[in-house]
């Protein structure tokens, strides 16, 4: 319905176009399971909150635990980092999968700067930031193989579970 009706303006000959607005489309069954299914999706698995304590936690204690009975990191805490980015992967909620890249390897590094620190704080008198660096590096280095195995896994893990979604 269109109606033309005349204002009362200053300006007379100007008129107010009043058509009604256009009607919403209706959704089909196709639209509305896909946002129902996205909704479910969403709402299931770990949130990313509780997905970044879980691994950051696992992985610091068992470095901690590895320095003190070890005297350094080795391949147990590798094998635990791997083993919690992939259950991280596999539990975390959709909308929280990009996450799952990120934060292991931050993760590994946080693990190798905590339980580096008895070893540096012996009381030797050189620079600490100069020993705290090489001994970062040093873990990074050495570990490399357990990040990219634990980040990849991750990734993996990632991809697969997008495709099955949108497929």
């Amino acid at each position: 319905m269109n109606t033309k009706e005349p204002t009362v303006t200053a300006d007379p000959g100007v008129s107010v176009d009043l058509s009604p607005e256009p009607a919403a489309t209706a959704a089909t069954v196709a639209d509305v399971s896909l946002d129902q299914h996205s909704v479910e999706e969403d709402s299931r698995g770990l949130g990313v909150g509780l997905m970044v304590l879980l691994v950051f936690t696992v992985t610091i204690l068992t470095a901690l635990a590895d320095t003190a009975f070890n005297g350094s990191i080795t391949y147990i805490t590798g094998a635990v980092f791997v083993v919690v980015s992939v259950v991280a992967a596999a539990t975390v909620g959709y909308r929280d999968l990009s996450t799952t890249i990120i934060t292991p390897p931050l993760a590994y590094f946080t693990a190798i700067a905590i339980s580096g620190q008895p070893d540096l704080l012996n009381g030797a008198s050189d620079n600490l930031l100069l020993r705290e660096a090489a001994m970062v590096a040093a873990g990074l280095a050495v570990n490399a193989p357990w990040i990219f195995a634990g980040t990849g896994a991750a990734a993996l893990i990632v991809i697969v579970r997008r495709w099955i979604l949108h497929r």
